[in-house]
């Protein structure tokens, strides 16, 4: 079975790479495919370097649900300590610590932060602050995870919600989950998701999981991520790539495939 995940973005596209081993994209609205036993997204600790294609070193990732929908919900997320096997690590992941941060209520969507066009050429940034990001939103569920080979490899539910926990926005209710890579230098790898059921993956109807500029897993020797953009958010849309060095970026259209210009390391 193949697990998906939906990103979008409402007004710009950014795409930025962490090479050799890691891609990550935000995108107009997009499905990324991976296997259900493996890591789709990474994220760095403070003390890496934005070469290894992580500028900011935190993810955000947004889903909504119908805001009547009655059942729990539950936030899953797989391998999310950094012990080694869908993970990034140098020099052992022993001082490495994944902040994981579920945000509902008013603000958790409409006053989280999107991201800016940055200037060609510019080099990344700098990570955020060790400390847990507090808002937007009221927190709803926390985790830390270090190096535990525990759940290594393995699926674990983070908590349960339910709708109206939500902010509801017309007839959808808004969720946020922040990671954030708080402690090290290695890369965590990881997945997350959201089902009906505690222990196995059900997808709720009408879940749309979304994010403006995640940083995806693309693994040398398999095959390439892919993102099916979905054009219902209109355009026109601009698409940046940071640290793209050797990396190849295609816009696959219904009968051929455009190659994308891509950025230089650390770039």
């Amino acid at each position: 079975m193949n697990w998906t995940m939906k990103i979008a973005a409402r007004a710009l596209v950014l795409v930025s790479f962490a090479m050799p081993l890691a891609l990550g994209v935000a995108a107009v609205s997009a499905t990324a495919q991976t296997s259900d036993q493996e890591a789709l997204l990474v994220v760095y600790g403070p003390q890496a370097p934005s070469r290894e294609g992580d500028p900011d070193r935190r993810e955000q990732i947004f889903f909504s649900v119908p805001a009547d929908m009655r059942e729990r919900l539950f936030v899953r997320l797989f391998d999310p300590e950094t012990f080694g096997s869908e993970d990034f690590t140098y020099g052992g992941p022993a001082e490495s610590v994944t902040y994981y941060r579920v945000f509902g209520g008013d603000g958790a969507f409409s006053q989280a932060e999107r991201p800016e066009m940055v200037e060609d050429e510019t080099r990344g940034g700098s990570a955020l602050a060790s400390i847990p990001i507090t808002g937007p939103g009221q927190e709803l569920l926390a985790q830390n995870y270090g190096a535990d080979s525990g759940t290594d490899g393995y699926w674990v539910t983070m908590g349960d919600l339910r709708a109206r926990q939500g902010e509801i926005i017309g007839d959808r209710a808004y969720f946020r989950i922040d990671i954030q890579g708080a402690a090290g230098n290695d890369g965590n790898g990881y997945s997350v998701a959201v089902s009906l059921s505690r222990d196995t993956d059900v997808r709720p109807e009408g879940l749309d999981m979304f994010a403006y500029q995640p940083t995806i897993r693309w693994a040398r020797g398999n095959l390439a991520t892919r993102m099916a953009f979905d054009g219902r958010t209109g355009g026109p849309f601009t698409v940046q790539s940071f640290d793209t060095a050797n990396g190849t970026l295609l816009f696959v259209k219904e009968y051929d495939d455009e190659p994308l210009a891509v950025s230089g390391q650390d770039l």
